[in-house]
């Protein structure tokens, strides 16, 4: 893509200053006059460019057009991060600088909150930190974005309420306030303060995900708890939007635990006169004090919160049992109707009437239409369009079903589909949904999702698809791996619906990016491979460089990057293509360069046409002058394919892998480094056998991951490396195997001179084997385990342990030497 600023077009402005686009919780953009079904294909779409962040996005981007700052007028990008950063990036401008970013943390003392001090389990719900999680908020009037950061300060945990200058990143006056709060209950965690027995916040506890919302003056704010962790309660706070003083705070189950307010993401819907509504989950009900899986209705004043009505499904008592929360999606106010639609994990869709929501009667025949959907969790929730051709349409996609568009009509959904898709989604979450549209005009209307490609993302990270969809018949026109060299998403960041803007699409992943995508140019594209290399100093590194012609484009392209540390040589061959093609970059480290990553990029230029590398790519510095870098080993098995020197693998990535095969070596394996240079190092092992993981074979982890050593039920494999540079190591062990049904596990041990003997456990659990994710095994499920020396050499045996069935094995694919500084 050519390196331009986007022209601002006035007629297709667009903000986008809250979850869902706005206050009804709609997920609609109907001010996109660029992207159309008629544009949105495979040949004329794709990914432009990425912004790079230092975290997972959970909260979805917000955006602004026509703002001035820095004294143009730019269309901006607002991104929060786990790892508590805020970012603002000229939306129009790939370039990956942002126009400011503002950091909550100062490491060592003051960091984003590890998962693990909350649910000491290796995946969950969260994998990684907790920072900033809740979709955000735009006050554009007084040009304030409000947030809620989590940090763990000297051991202590803080929640924090910022208001901050959306031109600057500055905090606003009075800005941040620690968040805290009590109210009376009877709860098991209830304490007695001045006389009175009350609940207290929690801010370890309570997770933040519901998005913020702001009406009436009032920033709201919900929580509920990680993994149902106990004790938790749900909680609702409303600051005051010029003082923030808090102005309001209800527990949902002050008198028992959960209740939690999640809402898959979503925002709390606001109605006209700024009435909010909030769903729970499961908990205690009963109607007076205790409100577990219900709709909630507040008043919203800078005098607090007054609770004007609730539903309550009729089978509240059972959904609690089996944590069926009704607070999964979220609901939406349907525009021009005074109706509100949504669900949650027992897979039914409720049509209410906002002005009688109807509490809580057996069966539910005091509401307007109650629809199951087929037998999934409604978490994306619904998105709606008036269409020119068929009228109101309100779409749905839940777990384990198609992607399904409703009539809606004379006040109620018509239950039998108008239209359907044909991709069933393959899990957890379902499809998270946005609508664009220049209005409602026909072949305009476009339903995007964000979904795994393939696999369940509850307790797993997964991978990621971008779909697009004809609104009128929910064909699918456009989806980003059908050219997927281009277009990947990377690992899916659920509950994040897509961010449809003035022709762009802003989408993040949970790989510390958001990605953009939007017509391409009609000229060529610039990709680099692989994404990530480790390199020692004073050593290269060589990527590929491709160039793809595009639309009957034709002519040579100079190639030029840049990036890396300070003194950095990048140079080419061919540094002239003379048509499509792939060149080799090498990159040059300098000795002495200190630890570290840096982005590199690349642009192509021919004639007035400058594009830059819709990828950029990391190279990390991984050790000090003369070290060894990274060294990989690569057990193929019984698979069939070895892994090529560009390849990047491993839960810490780097190239040139050195591919081992057989059982057992006849001779010593020499071994080079991440960089391709001879080490001095060599390696042999000794196994039964070797063997092959059911996984399609695919360049990188898949690869790796594919083949591996293999033991009987009752022998062992060993595996000795020789001749490194003593010092500290990383040593990764990865283990994954055959074992279909079945739960295996195998004893991992290092020993050598100099080494105490260590043994880790890893469970290699029933019907899963390696899809995009290292796990590491503590103990416990997993697909590697790590340990850490001081030597030259080392041992690594691998010993079947447990399994629940008379079949035990300890798979070894691969073994991966990481030095330390």
């Amino acid at each position: 893509m050519a390196i331009v600023f986007t022209p601002i077009v006035l007629g297709a402005q667009i903000d986008i200053l809250t979850n869902r686009y706005d206050q009804q919780r709609s997920g609609t953009n109907l001010r996109e006059t660029t992207l159309t079904v008629g544009n949105v294909n495979s040949s004329r779409f794709g990914k432009l460019y990425s912004y790079p962040v230092d975290g997972p996005v959970y909260a979805q981007p917000l955006y602004i057009s026509g703002l001035t700052i820095k004294g143009a007028v730019r269309n901006v990008l607002y991104v929060a991060t786990m790892h508590d950063k805020v970012y603002a990036f000229d939306a129009g401008n790939p370039s990956s600088v942002p126009l400011w970013m503002t950091d909550f943390t100062r490491p060592p003392s003051i960091t984003p909150v590890p998962i693990t001090d909350i649910v000491p389990m290796s995946g969950g719900n969260i994998i990684g930190n907790i920072g900033i999680q809740g979709t955000p908020v735009i006050d554009q009037a007084t040009h304030t974005i409000y947030l809620v950061a989590r940090t763990k300060e000297n051991g202590e945990y803080v929640q924090r309420l910022h208001a901050l200058d959306i031109i600057s990143g500055g905090e606003r006056p009075g800005s941040p306030v620690e968040i805290s709060g009590s109210v009376p209950g009877t709860a098991a965690d209830s304490t007695v303060i001045d006389g009175t027995r009350v609940v207290t916040f929690d801010p370890l506890v309570q997770v933040q995900r519901t998005g913020l919302a702001l009406t009436n003056g009032v920033v709201l704010i919900g929580w509920a708890a990680h993994e149902d962790v106990t004790p938790s309660h749900g909680w609702i706070m409303g600051f005051d939007a010029t003082t923030l003083a808090r102005v309001a705070i209800v527990a949902v189950t002050p008198d028992a635990y959960l209740g939690g307010i999640w809402q898959g993401g979503r925002a709390p819907a606001v109605d006209s006169a700024g009435n909010a509504y909030f769903a729970t989950g499961n908990g205690k009900w009963d109607g007076t004090r205790n409100f577990g899986d219900s709709l909630m209705k507040f008043q919203v004043a800078r005098t607090g919160l007054t609770l004007l009505d609730y539903f309550t499904p009729g089978n509240e008592v059972t959904l609690s049992a089996n944590d069926d929360d009704l607070s999964g999606s979220g609901f939406t106010l349907l525009p021009g109707t005074n109706l509100l639609l949504g669900g949650g994990k027992e897979g039914v869709l409720y049509l209410l009437d906002a002005n009688n929501l109807g509490k809580k009667v057996p069966s539910d025949t005091q509401i307007v239409q109650k629809i199951p959907v087929n037998g999934g969790h409604v978490m994306g929730g619904p998105v709606y369009w008036n269409s020119a051709s068929a009228g109101p349409l309100i779409y749905n996609w839940s777990e384990l079903d198609v992607l399904i568009a409703y009539r809606f009509s004379n006040g109620r959904l018509v239950t039998s589909p108008y239209a359907q898709g044909s991709v069933i989604s393959p899990g957890h979450p379902g499809g998270s949904l946005t609508l664009s549209a220049r209005g409602a005009a026909a072949n305009t209307g476009i339903v995007w999702a964000s979904m795994p490609s393939f696999g369940d993302a509850r307790h797993s990270l997964a991978a990621g698809i971008l779909r697009a969809f004809n609104a009128e018949t929910l064909a699918e026109i456009w989806n980003s791996n059908q050219v997927a060299s281009r277009d990947r998403v990377g690992n899916l960041m659920k509950f994040v619906p897509p961010v449809v803007a003035n022709g762009k699409v802003y989408l993040p992943n949970h790989d510390n990016a958001v990605q953009v995508y939007g017509l391409l140019p009609p000229n060529f594209s610039v990709n680099i491979a692989p994404a990530a290399q480790t390199v020692a100093p004073g050593r290269t590194a060589t990527y590929s460089v491709t160039v793809t012609m595009q639309s009957g484009f034709t002519g040579q392209v100079s190639l030029s990057g840049i990036g890396g540390p300070p003194g950095t040589t990048l140079s080419f061959n061919p540094q002239l293509l003379p048509g499509p093609g792939t060149a080799t970059m090498t990159v040059k480290i300098p000795s002495g360069t200190a630890a570290g990553s840096f982005t590199l990029a690349v642009t192509g230029t021919s004639g007035a046409a400058a594009v830059r590398s819709a990828n950029p790519v990391t190279i990390t510095v991984a050790s000090t002058t003369g070290a060894v870098g990274a060294i990989g080993i690569n057990f193929i098995g019984t698979s069939t394919a070895t892994m090529a020197a560009s390849e990047s693998a491993g839960a810490i990535a780097q190239s040139h892998w050195n591919n081992a095969a057989g059982a057992a070596s006849g001779t010593a394996l020499a071994l080079v480094d991440g960089s391709g240079a001879t080490t001095g190092a060599r390696v042999t092992w000794n196994a039964n056998s070797g063997w092959s993981t059911p996984i399609t074979d695919a360049a990188g982890n898949a690869r790796m991951m594919k083949g591996y050593l293999d033991t009987t039920s009752t022998s062992s494999t060993t595996v000795n490396v020789t001749g490194l540079t003593s010092r500290a190591y990383d040593i990764y062990v990865y283990a994954d195997g055959a074992n279909g049904t079945h739960e295996r596990s195998g004893a991992y041990t290092i020993s050598g001179a100099g080494i105490t003997p260590t043994t880790i456990a890893a469970i290699d659990a029933a019907s899963t084997n390696f899809s995009t994710t290292f796990i590491p095994a503590k103990n416990g499920a997993g697909n590697y385990v790590k340990f850490t020396i001081t030597a030259g050499t080392f041992t690594v045996t691998a010993v079947p342990a447990a399994a629940d069935s008379t079949t035990r094995r300890a798979p070894v694919n691969g073994i991966q030497i990481v030095p330390l500084q």
